[in-house]
């Protein structure tokens, strides 16, 4: 047509709720096909303007904040016939409400970045799962996972996807990550991510970390103000975790609307492609 980009692309594979994912030069496509195409094939694309083919944020905007259907399921059938091993890693390599969490939250990181399930939940389980029925689906999710962590919003802001166990089932958090500019008198300029919640007792909560190799410095944002007492407490899980990771670090609280950063919404990044 008129007006219309050609782009090449290559299938990905699935989406994360269906659909295909397709890679081009101009980001990854979230396209909604019937059935998912064959991961490796090359398809041209022509689009207009008008098209409103969301791109990876927006796969991400429908993925993150919800469920992870195929891990919820493979660790209800490992709980089934390993029970003691499902229990070791909700309080273990899946992050959750303790002072593993930071830990837990390195491994997953580690995992996207090569190290697969059994990278990240460690050789039993991760040959546990991936020969199980839903193994297949989670090798894909974190696929899927790895790409959206190289998928740039407003700001070089990265997006990740981070399990979490709440206790009664496992969800998804949406992490926000970005790398430090290196100036010539810094050394290593580290990494700084933010985790953003909305809790019924807090309000909107961000947890702003920066790591820079065995140090992390923690800014607990929230909405209203902490109460002392569960500030005491969030204080000794974050000691606790320093101690397991054999990091340094400090831990502030700031609170008010005005110490919320504010941040790139998933989908507000889509790609405006022109002829």
């Amino acid at each position: 047509p008129s007006g219309a980009l050609v782009l090449k692309g290559r299938v990905l594979g699935p989406g994360p709720s269906g659909g295909t994912l397709v890679q081009t030069s101009a980001g990854t496509f979230l396209l909604q096909t019937g059935q998912p195409w064959s991961g490796g094939l090359t398809v041209t694309m022509s689009l207009t303007p008008a098209d409103a083919l969301p791109t990876m944020p927006m796969a991400a905007a429908q993925a993150l904040g919800r469920d992870w259907p195929a891990l919820d399921a493979a660790m209800a059938q490992l709980a089934a016939q390993q029970p003691g091993l499902a229990t070791a890693l909700r309080s273990g390599p899946i992050p959750g409400p303790n002072s593993g969490f930071i830990a837990a939250f390195i491994a997953f990181l580690s995992a996207l970045r090569g190290g697969g399930l059994q990278g990240w939940l460690g050789p039993e389980a991760g040959r546990s799962l991936e020969r199980g029925p839903h193994g297949a689906q989670l090798a894909d999710d974190l696929a899927f996972f790895s790409m959206l962590l190289d998928d740039r919003l407003d700001g070089d802001w990265r997006m990740l996807a981070l399990p979490y166990a709440d206790g009664e089932k496992l969800r998804q958090l949406t992490v926000y990550m970005r790398d430090r500019r290196k100036k010539q008198e810094e050394g290593d300029p580290g990494s700084r991510f933010v985790v953003a919640l909305d809790l019924s007792t807090t309000g909107a909560m961000q947890i702003d970390g920066l790591v820079r190799q065995k140090r992390l410095d923690l800014a607990l944002r929230t909405d209203r103000l902490v109460p002392k007492a569960w500030q005491s407490d969030i204080q000794g899980i974050f000691e606790e975790a320093l101690a397991i990771t054999g990091m340094t670090g400090r831990l502030v609280f700031q609170h008010g609307r005005e110490a919320l950063l504010d941040l790139p919404q998933p989908g507000a990044a889509e790609r405006t492609i022109s002829a």
